[in-house]
C-alpha cells in the first residue's frame, strides 16, 4: 500500500434550489447544477479550448463532462456558489418543447 495513490472525488453535479421563474413543477425546486471551472475556455500551446478537453481521453473526469454534456445544456444565466465553486445549471436537452 505504499505506492497506493488517492484519487480526488469531485462533485461536478450539485443540487440547488432555484426561484419559481424556472420551475414549471412548484413541488421540485431543486435542480442539477455543474461545476464550472471544468467548463471554462482556456489557452494552452496556442489551442483553445473547454478547461476539460485538455485532460487525457481517458480521464474519469472528463469522460463524466462528456457524457453529461452529451444529454445536457448548461444556463449561464443561472449561477450558483458553494464555498469553493461556481456551479450553472443543467438543462435536459430531452425536456425543451
Amino acid at each position: 500500500m505504499a505506492n497506493e495513490t488517492k484519487q480526488k472525488k469531485y462533485e461536478i453535479i450539485v443540487n440547488f434550489d432555484v426561484n419559481e421563474d424556472v420551475v414549471k413543477d412548484s413541488f421540485n425546486k431543486r435542480r442539477p447544477f455543474l461545476m464550472k471551472y471544468w467548463l471554462e475556455e482556456v489557452e494552452y500551446m496556442n489551442e483553445k479550448k473547454s478547461r476539460f478537453k485538455f485532460l487525457p481521453d481517458y480521464s474519469t473526469l472528463r469522460l463524466r463532462y462528456e457524457e453529461v454534456l452529451n444529454s445536457n445544456d448548461i444556463s449561464n444565466s443561472y449561477v450558483r456558489f458553494d464555498d469553493y465553486h461556481a456551479y450553472v445549471m443543467l438543462i435536459d436537452k430531452n425536456s425543451r418543447g
